[in-house]
């Protein structure tokens, strides 16, 4: 299959909804250097995807005017019903599964797809799991 490469809003995304699916979500987890992208661009992805409905309670901290946010804390970020909604659709998720067979369906179709840092992010939250039902 061909690699389809992402945008940074869409990188983001779902790696939000890919830490959504663990019984205890640190959102704070996802950041621009787990997810290899420049912190300009994670935090300007984190607006618009906040401006855009997606996420909320992403707290941005900007400077001198500037239209970008310097910094961003996501400690109390979380997804919208919206957001959810658009990442299933996109990935053609159904939304009956539990969270670790949401998880397992992402690392198959990210790497699928190609992406390997997301299909990893997948790895992890299904290890997560596996450890808590030990």
């Amino acid at each position: 299959m061909e690699k389809i490469v992402l945008d940074a809003k869409h990188t983001v995304l779902f790696a939000f909804y890919t830490e959504y699916q663990k019984d205890l979500p640190h959102m704070n987890s996802i950041t621009a250097t787990s997810l290899d992208l420049s912190m300009e661009v994670f935090n300007v992805a984190v607006d618009k995807l906040q401006n855009e409905g997606f996420i909320k309670n992403a707290v941005m901290v900007r400077v001198d005017q500037s239209p970008n946010p310097i910094r961003v804390s996501l400690v109390n970020a979380t997804m919208t019903r919206e957001g959810l909604d658009y990442v299933e659709s996109m990935l053609e998720m159904q939304r009956g599964n539990t969270g670790i067979g949401k998880a397992q369906i992402l690392a198959e179709r990210f790497a699928g797809r190609g992406w390997d840092l997301l299909a990893d992010l997948a790895a992890k939250v299904i290890f997560e799991f596996s450890k808590s039902n030990l």
